[in-house]
């Protein structure tokens, strides 16, 4: 998106056809949305199960460990190509995720039990999206295609707790510092 922005004065960028994007249960802004996986746990889970979602020692040091990771998150908006994201990424993970992780239950459906990668039986969709005719009509080279790759997951571990708040108004809006008169797109955002 900034690319293109700057594509108008900068002649070593060369412009894309951006026509939309998807967000999909993404961090857009992990300061806020951190602050806020404890009442997920606790309070909405006791709402809609009628019990909190984790003990309450995870509770305890979900609460114990979240003023850390929020100085965490800070640290790395100021410099996000450091090391501290990563230190960030470890930390926050820790305390604020994986005690829900741990008890089993699915990261996107708090009323299931989390079964198979990514807490879901995908085997179908791998396969009909491995059929030679699938990626034939997608018109992509024959492949072996995956519901998730670790790699790339791994690539954006360092812009993990960058806050993108800002670049999805822009994109929503059609305009941001650099030119204010670029072209709106359309954005969809998953959440839950």
């Amino acid at each position: 998106f900034e690319r293109n922005q700057q594509s108008n004065t900068n002649p070593d960028y060369k412009y894309l056809p951006l026509e939309g994007l998807g967000v999909g249960n993404g961090l857009t802004d992990p300061y806020i949305q951190y602050q806020h996986y404890i009442d997920l746990a606790g309070d909405w889970c006791t709402q809609v199960l009628g019990e909190p979602c984790v003990n309450e020692a995870s509770l305890w040091m979900m609460n114990a460990s979240l003023p850390s990771c929020l100085i965490d998150i800070q640290a790395c908006v100021l410099d996000p190509n450091g090391l501290g994201c990563l230190l960030a990424r470890a930390a926050c993970n820790a305390g604020q995720l994986m005690p829900y992780q741990f008890t089993g239950k699915n990261v996107y459906d708090i009323r299931k039990q989390c079964v198979g990668e990514l807490c879901y039986d995908l085997g179908k969709v791998v396969d009909f999206m491995n059929l030679p005719e699938t990626q034939q009509a997608f018109g992509v080279p024959q492949q072996t295609w995956s519901s998730c790759n670790m790699l790339v997951n791994l690539a954006f571990m360092a812009d993990w707790f960058a806050n993108f708040d800002t670049y999805v108004a822009d994109m929503l809006n059609g305009a941001s510092a650099l030119n204010s008169t670029t072209k709106s797109i359309r954005v969809m955002i998953y959440a839950g």
